[in-house]
């Protein structure tokens, strides 16, 4: 391996599409949504919102910024390197740069909706499986440019914008309405402040792994 660590990926806009667990790891997938419920509890308000020429409704609400970080640094990926750098960087703000999270769950017209954990039933959004039953959680382009509508906003908040989402083809079928369906995903898009944005604009910090080395050279496990 290279002489170097990634510890600390800076950038403003976090969207781990391609690195949520898999379809067929149902107790990581469940233990996901356990760590959501906090943010979905917190998820008590309904606004239409616009994006470009569209409008939509949407849960929303906020958390602290403490709050947030607890539910990200208990979420689990595909691999345990898929999101520690960016979590690293978010758990390192201080709150005179982030002191909440405005939360948006976006729901459709139209479309299932999923009972999560009892506490609530939210839309479920379908997407494309890839290869070795990976799902990409892609947000979408409408609930983005909507961040800045989202009501009581502030120079200091984050947004999170929070998907359910299926495999397309499992939306054909039965979902299980006891508060425990499976194959759902916990999706999202973060957004930080503006402030979040690192003085030295360098999106990542790495760390040496062995001293008195380059960074490009090649070292053992």
């Amino acid at each position: 391996m290279y002489n170097a660590r990634l510890v600390e990926r800076r950038t403003r806009t976090k969207e781990p599409s391609s690195g949520y667990p898999r379809l067929t790891d149902q107790k990581t997938l469940d233990h996901n949504i356990d760590t959501c419920v906090p943010l979905l509890k917190a998820a008590t308000g309904v606004v239409t919102l616009r994006g470009g020429r569209r409008s939509f409704e949407a849960l929303t609400g906020s958390v602290s910024h403490q709050e947030m970080v607890d539910v990200l640094r208990d979420l689990k990926w595909a691999t345990p390197e898929t999101f520690a750098a960016d979590y690293a960087w978010i758990a390192s703000l201080p709150d005179d740069v982030v002191d909440r999270w405005d939360l948006m769950l976006p729901q459709q017209k139209t479309g299932k909706r999923v009972n999560l954990r009892g506490v609530g039933r939210f839309s479920v959004h379908g997407r494309k499986v890839l290869g070795e039953n990976s799902i990409r959680g892609n947000s979408e382009s409408a609930h983005r440019e909507a961040i800045a509508a989202l009501p009581g906003r502030t120079s200091r908040s984050g947004c999170a914008i929070i998907y359910p989402i299926m495999s397309i083809d499992d939306l054909d079928g039965e979902i299980a309405d006891d508060g425990f369906p499976e194959r759902v995903v916990m999706a999202f898009m973060l957004q930080l402040p503006e402030a979040a944005v690192p003085r030295d604009r360098r999106p990542l910090v790495y760390q040496v792994v062995v001293p008195g080395k380059p960074l490009y050279a090649i070292v053992g496990d």
